[in-house]
């Protein structure tokens, strides 16, 4: 019987590992999801002489927090060991790159991070096009980090 008895806690104790390791990853995303909401209020872009306000708010319309939230989650479980706020440097930087896009038109991303971020938006097709229809008016198309294609020869990095 005594055998037996340590098959049985070994059995209950393999079931509990496989029943928490499985829900391991919705418990991250959970968390992330709740940390990106307590520090969204940190992602605004400040107008300056040469960036008005009004395309400031014309992308934070854009850019609905449903759609952030699923992207930073996404880039979170791949990045499990950044912050939140970590990342949020990286939303701050994409938001300053879509409005170099929207006042220059062609512009190269400059952060493989920030452009990997700029990837998972992609990825939900449905919401990029909505954001940049709300945002531009029309497709924000994509242009890569490290694959120059607008004057590669004044291109300093």
């Amino acid at each position: 019987m005594e055998f037996f008895g340590w098959i049985l806690i070994i059995a209950i104790v393999v079931i509990t590992i496989l029943i928490l390791s499985k829900n391991q990853p919705r418990i991250r995303r959970e968390k992330y999801i709740g940390e990106f909401q307590s520090e969204i209020h940190k992602l605004e872009v400040e107008a300056t002489s040469l960036v008005d306000k009004e395309l400031i708010q014309r992308l934070d319309r854009a850019l609905r927090n449903a759609y952030m939230e699923k992207v930073n989650t996404e880039f979170r479980m791949r990045h499990r060991n950044w912050s939140q706020k970590k990342v949020n440097e990286y939303w701050r930087e994409l938001k300053r790159y879509f409005i170099l896009a929207a006042v220059f038109k062609k512009v190269e991303m400059f952060d493989k991070n920030v452009d990997e971020l700029w990837h998972l938006m992609l990825d939900y097709e449905q919401e990029y096009q909505m954001f940049s229809n709300g945002f531009i008016g029309k497709h924000l198309n994509h242009n890569p980090h490290g694959e120059p294609v607008h004057k590669p020869e004044e291109r300093k990095i």
